[in-house]
C-alpha cells in the first residue's frame, strides 16, 4: 500500500510538471512567432490582426477589471504605457479600444481616460470603443473619452455611478465576546470602521464624497458625449441611478454612437482616418521572462469575461472608491 500511494503521488507530480512545461513551451512558442513581427518600439509587442497598407489601426484591450494591479485583466500602467507609444508612432492612423469589462477602481479609470484625451489632443488620431460583452461603468468611463462608441445590441453597459463598501462586524464580535480600541488623531480618522458603527458625521460625509464622484464621472460623460450639454443633464437622467443598459437602450439615450461589432469598428476607424485598407494590428504589453515563468506554473487565469453568467467578480476593497457594475461584484 505504502509504494502504491508513493507512485500515485510521484504520478501526480509527474503530469502537473508537464502541464507547467507544456504551458512555458507554448508561451515561448508564441513569443517566437511574435518576435517575427516588425516592432516599432522595443518596448510592444505586435501581432498583426490584417494585412494591409502602411497606414496602420491599433487595437489595444481593455478587458477584465480596470485596476492598477499588474495581475488586473485592465492593468491600466500598461495601457497608459500603449497609448503614450502610439503617440510617437506615426504609422498608426486610428486606436481601436476592444473593450470588455464591467468597470473597477475610479482612480485607475480616471488615468486611462486622461490618457485617451491626451493622445487625441496630440496626435489627433480617432480613437474608437468597440464594446462586446461588457462596457460598464469604469468601461463607459474610459470610453466617453473616445470620438466614437460601438456596441453590441446585447452589451451590458452604462451603470454610471460609484459605489464604496464597508461591513459592519459589531455583533459578531459581540457575540464573541471581542473588543476593539483605537487611538486616532481626529474623530473621522477611524471612519468606516468595521468594529464599530457609523456616526451621523460620518454617514453625511460619506454620502458627500460619494455624490461629488459621481458628479465627477457626469462631467466626463457630459464632456465626451454630444448627446449632453452640462453634467447636470446627464445627473437627471433616467439611466443615473447605476442602472446597466443594454446597446440598443443606450443607444437611445445617446450614450453609444452605433450597433455593431469589431468589424463595424474598423470601418469607423477607417472613415474617421481617411484610411483604406490600413494593417490592423494588436499592440500588447512586453512580457517579461518572469511573467512568462508565472504563467506556465500556476493555474490561475487573468481576470476576464467567459460569459455573462457568473460574470466576472471583484471583492470590493472597504473604503475605496468604485466604477463597477452592480452584477460583477462577488458576493
Amino acid at each position: 500500500m505504502i509504494c502504491l500511494v508513493v507512485l500515485i503521488v510521484l504520478v501526480l507530480a509527474c503530469g502537473f510538471a508537464l502541464h507547467g512545461c507544456g504551458k512555458l513551451v507554448h508561451n515561448l512558442s508564441e513569443l517566437a512567432e511574435q518576435a517575427d513581427t516588425p516592432l516599432h518600439n522595443p518596448n510592444n509587442k505586435e501581432k498583426i490582426l490584417r494585412d494591409g497598407g502602411p497606414d496602420r489601426v491599433c487595437v489595444i484591450d481593455v478587458k477584465g477589471i480596470i485596476a492598477r494591479q499588474e495581475n488586473a485583466g485592465a492593468c491600466t500602467p500598461k495601457i497608459i504605457s500603449l497609448l503614450r507609444q502610439v503617440e510617437k508612432d506615426y504609422s498608426i492612423k486610428a486606436v481601436i479600444l476592444d473593450m470588455d469589462t464591467p468597470g473597477g477602481e475610479v482612480i485607475a479609470s480616471d488615468e486611462v481616460n486622461s490618457a485617451i484625451w491626451k493622445l487625441r489632443d496630440k496626435r489627433e488620431i480617432p480613437v474608437i470603443t468597440c464594446m462586446h460583452s461588457m462596457g460598464a461603468s469604469g468601461g463607459y468611463y474610459i470610453a466617453s473619452a473616445t470620438n466614437y462608441i460601438i456596441a453590441n445590441r446585447m452589451t451590458f453597459t452604462g451603470s454610471i455611478g460609484v459605489i464604496m463598501s464597508s461591513i459592519n462586524a459589531t455583533e459578531l464580535m459581540d457575540k464573541i465576546g471581542l473588543k476593539e480600541t483605537s487611538f486616532t488623531s481626529g474623530d473621522m480618522k477611524d471612519m468606516l470602521s468595521p468594529t464599530r458603527p457609523m456616526t451621523e458625521k460620518e454617514l453625511a460625509y460619506t454620502k458627500a464624497l460619494i455624490k461629488e464622484t459621481f458628479t465627477e464621472f457626469a462631467k466626463v460623460v457630459a464632456k465626451g458625449r454630444e448627446a449632453f450639454k452640462s453634467h447636470e443633464e446627464v445627473m437627471a437622467a433616467e439611466f443615473a441611478d447605476g442602472r446597466v443598459l443594454s446597446g440598443a437602450a443606450a443607444l437611445n439615450y445617446g450614450l453609444v454612437d452605433q450597433l455593431g461589432d469589431f468589424d463595424d469598428a474598423i470601418a469607423k476607424a477607417c472613415e474617421l482616418a481617411q484610411i483604406e485598407k490600413p494593417t490592423v494590428i494588436k499592440l500588447l504589453p512586453k512580457q517579461s521572462f518572469m511573467d512568462i515563468l508565472m504563467s506556465a506554473n500556476t493555474n490561475a487565469k487573468p481576470l476576464s469575461l467567459d460569459g455573462l453568467l457568473p460574470i466576472m467578480a471583484a471583492s470590493l476593497e472597504a473604503g475605496k472608491l468604485y466604477y463597477i457594475a452592480p452584477q460583477a461584484i462577488a458576493q
